[in-house]
Parts: structure tokens; C-alpha cells; sequence
């Protein structure tokens, strides 16, 4: 944010997106596996609680949950096919956000 909003000072954020997919086979150590790996993250504050205006400029920086200068694993699967029609999985998928009383 350059200008207006509670604070003038310029102020960079950034997020970041990291997935990774291997191919046991490809790798050459068995055929038929598959690991998933997604990570994410933001870095330096965000200007969304800065403008002043009840929606955020940066929707981008809501997530991943809690908000702030956090890097991790949001998801990780492994899969491993046993004939071309079935296979096997395991995993982690993001946490849906919950709401706290």
C-alpha cells in the first residue's frame, strides 16, 4: 500500500506455491507409485488489516490459515497402483477452516 488507508509506508508481501510430483517409476526405483507434495506460504505482512476498508485488498494472503510470515506442508499424498484399475492411497489434504465459539 503506497498511499491512504491507516498506514502510508510501502510495504511488500508476497505468497508463495511450491508443488512437487515424483514418479517412482520415472526415478527408476519401482513403477506404480506417485508422491504428491504441496507447499505454501506467505512472507512479510500483509496491508489487508492496514487499509481500513471491511473487505481485504489481498485475498490472496488470507490463506494458508493462521496468517502471517508461515511456510509448510499444506498437503502431501502418496499413491501406488497395484493393476492399471486399482490402487491404493494415502494423504493430507488442507484442514477446512473451523470456526471457534
Amino acid at each position: 500500500m503506497v498511499g491512504g488507508g491507516k498506514s502510508g509506508a510501502w510495504e511488500y508481501g508476497g505468497r508463495g506455491d511450491f508443488i512437487l510430483d515424483l514418479d517412482s517409476g520415472k526415478l527408476g526405483l519401482w513403477p506404480g507409485g506417485f508422491f504428491n507434495f504441496e507447499m505454501e506460504g506467505n512472507w512479510a505482512p500483509a496491508v489487508n488489516n492496514k487499509t481500513g476498508a471491511l473487505m481485504p485488498v489481498n485475498s490472496n494472503q488470507l490463506f494458508p490459515l493462521p496468517p502471517g510470515d508461515i511456510f509448510g506442508v499444506s498437503a502431501w499424498n502418496f499413491t501406488q497402483f497395484l493393476s492399471p484399475y486399482f490402487g491404493l492411497s494415502i494423504g493430507s489434504s488442507p484442514p477446512s477452516p473451523q470456526t471457534q465459539t
